[in-house]
């Protein structure tokens, strides 16, 4: 009996001191406390719901050992407008790893945060209208990233953005999606200007791979290029996962090959 108590009083106290984190947080960020509030053993969530179109729906989910920090935060905002400053708020408190999802709201188009692409280890931002080629370069080590249609890369920065995937010194991520307008067409000898590699297929897809040139301090180092009407993909692989494909093996022998004197 006494250990129940002992435990119980202690979670009682980890909570409380979550709760004033929490209850900072969320005057912060919303000036008002959050319409729901939910607190177990070990994660808090909270969330604010608006009637109005104008103003977003965001709600923050967190799980932590010790209640008392942010660990593991998963981000959702949804619908409206969110102001530069509440956005930038709830970046600021992200801790890293964290995923986050902005879809149907509109983000401002000169919003500007260092961990906007580098300290999420899963990126959808819906609204990419704000988005700059050399935001991406800041990947690291996220999992999956996914970008609205409006944003207006152009065939040369997707090249850029591969050039810089080839020399960079760390794991950017394991899968990007960006989603393109129709009317705005790849062109494979822009997109891949300069990059040696081969031809295959992949579930009935032509996919374009080649390989890192610093191969020494990363782990996926095998890059794979591909679209589907008017979405463009690359996604990374360990040489190891990609040997292990249907002739990957061979392809990753060519590869090489092709790149012995980098």
């Amino acid at each position: 009996m006494e250990k129940k108590t002992n435990s119980r009083s202690n979670f009682c106290s980890r909570a409380l001191k979550g709760i004033k984190t929490l209850a900072g947080f969320c005057l912060e960020l919303f000036f008002l406390p959050p319409v729901c509030l939910n607190i177990q053993m070990s994660s808090f969530l909270f969330e604010n719901s608006n009637d109005s179109e104008d103003e977003p729906n965001i709600r923050i989910f967190w799980e932590s050992d010790d209640l008392n920090s942010k660990r593991s935060m998963k981000i959702n905002i949804s619908g409206g407008k969110i102001d530069e400053n509440r956005l930038k708020t709830i970046m600021d408190n992200a801790e890293s790893d964290s995923k986050i999802e902005i879809i149907g709201t509109e983000i401002p188009p000169k919003f500007r945060h260092e961990k906007a692409f580098s300290s999420f280890k899963s990126i959808e931002y819906q609204d990419a209208s704000w988005v700059q080629i050399e935001d991406l370069y800041n990947l690291r080590n996220a999992k999956s990233v996914k970008l609205g249609a409006n944003n207006d890369f152009t065939n040369s920065e997707y090249n850029m953005l591969i050039e810089h995937w080839l020399s960079q010194e760390w794991d950017m991520f394991e899968k990007l999606e960006i989603v393109r307008y129709k009317w705005v067409s790849l062109r494979i000898q822009w997109v891949l200007s300069g990059v040696d590699g081969i031809v295959s297929t992949r579930g009935g897809q032509d996919v374009y791979v080649f390989l890192a040139k610093n191969r020494e301090n990363r782990k996926n180092t095998v890059g794979i290029v591909y679209w589907k009407k008017d979405t463009f993909f690359m996604e990374t692989m360990d040489p190891k996962d990609y040997c292990s494909l249907d002739g990957g093996e061979e392809e990753y022998n060519k590869l090489l090959e092709l790149n012995k004197d980098d």
